[in-house]
C-alpha cells in the first residue's frame, strides 16, 4: 500500500512539475514574442513613412482572397498585408506592400511604394538583406540603382488581371523602357532577386489593389 502511495505521490509531483514547466515555457514565449512583434510593427511603420514621407497616418489592410480588410487582432499573422498612407486631409497618398525573394546569401525582403494614380513603383525600403557588403548591399545605398524606382511602370492590362508589361532587369546602363531597371554592377544575383520579387509581388497584389481602390481611398472609415 505504501508503495502505491509512493508511486502516486511521485506521479503527482511529476504532473505538477510538468504543468509548472509548461506554464513557465508559455510565459517565456509570450514575454519574448510580444517585444519581437512590437519591434516588427515599429520597423514596418518607419519603413512605410520612409517610402511615403509626409503622410499623416497609415492603415494596415490584410488580403483575404481578392478582398482587402482592415487588419485587427483577429487577422491571421500569415495574411499578406497592404499599407495605405493618407495625408492630413485623409486623402490616399500611397500604397505599400512587401515582397520577398532569395538573394545570394539569404532572403531579401523589400517594402515597395505604389502610386495608383501614376501606376508606378515610386520607391522602396529594404527590410531585410544579408547580402555581401559593397556588392548586394548596394540595393540600400546605390543612388543610381535606386533612381530606377522613381517611377517604375507597373500599369495593369485592360482586364486588371496582370501587368501590361512584365518588369525586366537589364544590364547596367541598358534600360530603354520605363518597366525596366538597370542591374547593380557586380551584383547580378541580388538584382535578379529584385526582379523576381517585383514581378511576383506586383502580379499578385496590384490586381487586388485595383479591385479594392474604394476601400483603400476610404481607409478604415
Amino acid at each position: 500500500m505504501s508503495g502505491e502511495k509512493s508511486i502516486l505521490n511521485a506521479t503527482s509531483r511529476l504532473a505538477i512539475g510538468g504543468t509548472i514547466c509548461a506554464f513557465l515555457m508559455a510565459l517565456t514565449v509570450a514575454i519574448t514574442l510580444l517585444p519581437i512583434a512590437e519591434n516588427a510593427r515599429i520597423a514596418t511603420e518607419k519603413a512605410v513613412y520612409s517610402v511615403f514621407p509626409g503622410s499623416a497616418k497609415y492603415v494596415e489592410f490584410a488580403i483575404d482572397g481578392n478582398i482587402l480588410k482592415a487588419a485587427d487582432v483577429q487577422t491571421s499573422k500569415t495574411a499578406d498585408r497592404v499599407y495605405a498612407t493618407y495625408d492630413a486631409g485623409g486623402k490616399l497618398s500611397g500604397i505599400t506592400f512587401k515582397a520577398k525573394a532569395r538573394g545570394f546569401q539569404d532572403d531579401v525582403i523589400v517594402l515597395y511604394g505604389y502610386n495608383p494614380e501614376k501606376e508606378c513603383i515610386t520607391g522602396y525600403k529594404v527590410l531585410k538583406s544579408n547580402e555581401t557588403a559593397g556588392f548586394g548591399s548596394k540595393i540600400s545605398t546605390d543612388e543610381n540603382f535606386m533612381k530606377n524606382f522613381t517611377c517604375l511602370d507597373v500599369r495593369l492590362n485592360a482586364e486588371k488581371t496582370g501587368l501590361l508589361n512584365r518588369i525586366k532587369m537589364t544590364a547596367s546602363g541598358k534600360k530603354t523602357n520605363q518597366w525596366e531597371f538597370d542591374a547593380i554592377a557586380s551584383a547580378t544575383i541580388t538584382s535578379r532577386a529584385m526582379e523576381k520579387m517585383l514581378v511576383g509581388g506586383t502580379e499578385k497584389i496590384l490586381p487586388i489593389i485595383a479591385k479594392n481602390m474604394d476601400i483603400l481611398r476610404n481607409g478604415n472609415k
